[in-house]
């Protein structure tokens, strides 16, 4: 790929060759039209996310379609702290069902791991103070559970010993 904002971000990331190889796999998702229009501020936070989490890089290959919405100029910005999960990023609008708890479980993992990239992302260019990244997974742990297990926030989800406080 041929943009000079992509190449100077790989060079001063955390393991440029760990970069190197998710924009390989990347571009054979079919995602170089969108990589070769990278602003540099864009390039710099995708190679921090690239280059410091080999987990984060496979959901990325794994789902192409995340890369977009996670290179908006909001979900980067450094007051992104956000009231909580994406529009339209959550997995269920009703309580899990108990007669496909592997289906829903299965769109709980989904947001999770989108909702986690989301937040690594502005950890790892660090566009996010610790405090921000803290109170983002609060915000998607607490609209998960509410989501997806019908909890009000007033006791602990079945017993698990999740303080609400």
């Amino acid at each position: 790929m041929q943009n000079q904002a992509w190449s100077a971000a790989v060079a001063a990331c955390a393991d440029p060759a760990r970069a190197r190889h998710f924009e390989a796999a990347l571009v054979a998702a079919g995602l170089q039209p969108r990589l070769r229009g990278l602003s540099d501020a864009a390039a710099q936070a995708l190679a921090a996310l690239l280059s410091g989490s080999q987990v984060l890089g496979e959901w990325l290959v794994q789902h192409p379609d995340w890369l977009e919405p996670l290179l908006e100029p909001e979900v980067r910005a450094p007051s992104a702290i956000g009231p909580g999960p994406r529009a339209g990023s959550s997995p269920a609008q009703s309580p899990l069902s108990e007669r496909d708890c592997v289906g829903a479980l299965g769109q709980v993992r989904m947001f999770q791991q989108r909702e986690l990239t989301r937040i690594a992302l502005r950890d790892l260019a660090g566009t996010a103070e610790v405090s921000g990244v803290t109170l983002g997974y609060r915000i998607w742990l607490t609209s998960a559970w509410r989501r997806c297990f019908g909890w009000s926030g007033t006791s602990s989800p079945s017993g698990l010993g999740f303080r609400t406080t």
